[in-house]
């Protein structure tokens, strides 16, 4: 590599951030194979001197410093669910065998902003297709179940027109889906077509940005399989999830 310093010190950072009890001195001059000591100390002292090492005093182990974790989360709140979403929806999809999409809210609607079709299975609408929030659509229902208590009494509004009925139901609903982690619902006429969806949360901060799922067809399913698809997704949203920094 042109500059072996560089290379030495991110090994070092690397080290010191994978290991949950930090690295000795001694290791991390292994890792950056066993040069001089001299040489790692010209490295790690400008680094714990800058906040990015961080050397216990009573065991003498280095791990990761505070400038290290806010550059971290720095990198992380860049991420965008968008361009997050190919790659798990992708995984899912070959998992299932059903089409996979991800759904975003944006305080009014929702809006489909990534999907990986099957040719033999369920076709999503076009991208940035965009659906009132007060639809009664799965995906959305995974977002409303994370969402604050301010947000939903407002999304609910007006179904206490209706004698509080549309809130009871949609509040067993969301209790449900945050106890289970996921919901499905049928999204057509006799149940042809079925959704399940499971929230995606951003990392640095845990609120909820999306939901990710699959559509399918539950005349072809047995119990299993259903049960096979359920636990694929929730896997695909901690999944996102993870990839968002959560």
């Amino acid at each position: 590599m042109a500059d072996t310093s560089l290379a030495r010190a991110l090994t070092i950072l690397e080290a010191s951030s994978n290991s949950a009890d930090g690295e000795t001195f001694t290791a991390l001059r292994e890792k950056c194979g066993d040069v001089a000591s001299t040489t790692v100390t010209r490295i790690v002292k400008p680094l714990c001197d800058m906040g990015y090492l961080l050397k216990d005093p009573a065991s003498g182990r280095y791990r990761a410093g505070p400038a290290l974790k806010r550059l971290a989360v720095a990198s992380l709140a860049q991420r965008r669910p968008e361009d997050v979403a190919p790659p798990v929806l992708a995984d899912l999809s070959a998992a299932t065998h059903e089409s996979a999409a991800f759904f975003t809210w944006d305080g009014a609607w929702i809006s489909l902003e990534a999907k990986r079709e099957r040719p033999d299975a369920y076709h999503f609408a076009d991208l940035h297709t965009r659906f009132y929030h007060k639809a009664d659509h799965p995906y959305f229902r995974a977002i409303q179940a994370h969402l604050p208590a301010k947000t939903l009494s407002r999304v609910f509004a007006t179904g206490k027109s209706r004698g509080g009925r549309v809130v009871d139901r949609n509040a067993k609903l969301l209790a449900g889906v945050r106890r289970d982690g996921y919901v499905t619902l049928d999204a057509s006429f006799r149940g042809a077509s079925r959704h399940t969806a499971a929230p995606v949360f951003d990392g640095p901060d845990g609120r909820v940005v999306g939901a990710v799922g699959v559509s399918y067809f539950p005349v072809e399913y047995t119990k299993e399989r259903l049960d096979r698809l359920t636990r694929l997704v929730v896997e695909a949203a901690e999944q996102f999830t993870t990839r968002m920094g959560g």
